[in-house]
C-alpha cells in the first residue's frame, strides 16, 4: 500500500449505523491514496463493536484513538493530528454522519496546491447550510446550481460537468467543518488545530475561517464535490442544548475574532 496524500480524520460518538455508511462511501468513491485517523469518543461498547466490523476492511489505513469518555469534536481533532501520517500533505476533517460522493478528497485538495487557498470545503444537501444548492444561488444566482436529486453518485457527476474542477472565493463566509480539507502545514503549524476554547465544539469551525482569513489565506468552495450531509446527528444524540452551547461559544467566537491580528505577508 502506498504512503497516504491524505489524513481524513473522523470522531465517532456512537451512530455506528451512520458511519458504516460514510466508510462504506469512501471506500466506493474515493481513490486517493489516504489513511483514516479514527477518534472514537467513548461509545457504547455494542456501537463501537459495529463500527469496528465495517471499518477494518482490507486495504484501508487505520489508525484509531479511543478515549473512555466523550471528549468532545474540538480535542478529539487535536489528538488526531498528532497521528498524522509523515508524509500526507494534506489533512480532511470529515463528520461521521456525511456520506462523499465520487472522488471527494481529489477534488478538495487540488485547489490547496495554490498557497493562498488555505481551506475547501464542498457543496451539500442539508437546506441549513448555506453550501446548498438553493441557498448558494441565491448567493450566486449565475451559478444555477441544481437541487440535490436524493442520488449521490448521479448528482455529483451532475455538477461534474456542470463545473468541472471550478471553486469560488467564498470571502467573508464561514465554512462549517462537517467537511473541510487543508494543507497540513496551514492546520497544524499556522491554526495551530481547533482551537480548544470552544469545549466540545459550535464555533471552533467559524474561529478556525476568521484565523485564516486573519493569516492571508483563502477559503474556496469546490462546486464539483459533493458530500451529503445528516446535520447534527452527534448533537442531537448527546441531547445537548445546541442554542445555550451555541450562544457561550458566540460570546467566545466574537472576544476571540477581536483579539486577531491581520498578518502582513
Amino acid at each position: 500500500m502506498s504512503d497516504p496524500v491524505v489524513s481524513v480524520i473522523i470522531i465517532t460518538y456512537n451512530q455506528s449505523q451512520k458511519t458504516a455508511q460514510c466508510f462504506r462511501s469512501i471506500r466506493a468513491n474515493c481513490s486517493t491514496p489516504h489513511e483514516i485517523i479514527w477518534v472514537d469518543n467513548g461509545s457504547h461498547p455494542r456501537e463501537f463493536e459495529a463500527m469496528k466490523k465495517e471499518v477494518i476492511k482490507p486495504r484501508v489505513k487505520i489508525k484509531l484513538i479511543k478515549f473512555k469518555t466523550n471528549k468532545g469534536f474540538v480535542e478529539g481533532v487535536n489528538a488526531a493530528l498528532s497521528e498524522v501520517h509523515k508524509r500526507a500533505k494534506y489533512i480532511i476533517l470529515l463528520n461521521n454522519d456525511t456520506e462523499v460522493g465520487p472522488e471527494t478528497f481529489q477534488k478538495l485538495i487540488k485547489p490547496l496546491d495554490q498557497r493562498k487557498v488555505g481551506i475547501t470545503s464542498c457543496v451539500t444537501q442539508s437546506k441549513i447550510s448555506w453550501q446548498e444548492a438553493v441557498n448558494l444561488n441565491r448567493r450566486w444566482p449565475s451559478l444555477k446550481i441544481p437541487p440535490f436529486n436524493g442520488k449521490l453518485v448521479e448528482y455529483t457527476k451532475a455538477l461534474e460537468k456542470r463545473f468541472p474542477e471550478k471553486c469560488i472565493d467564498v470571502r467573508d463566509l464561514n465554512f462549517a467543518f462537517f467537511c473541510a480539507a487543508f494543507r497540513r502545514d496551514v492546520l497544524i503549524n499556522e491554526l495551530g488545530g481547533l482551537d480548544k476554547d470552544f469545549v466540545i465544539g459550535l464555533g471552533e469551525d467559524d474561529f478556525a475561517c476568521h484565523k485564516a482569513r486573519s493569516l492571508g489565506y483563502k477559503l474556496y468552495l469546490v462546486l464539483d464535490a459533493f458530500v451529503y450531509h445528516h446535520h447534527r446527528t452527534t448533537f442531537k444524540a448527546l441531547e445537548i442544548n445546541i442554542d445555550q452551547l451555541r450562544r457561550k461559544n458566540l460570546v467566545t467566537l466574537r472576544r476571540k475574532i477581536k483579539e486577531l491580528k491581520p498578518c502582513v505577508k
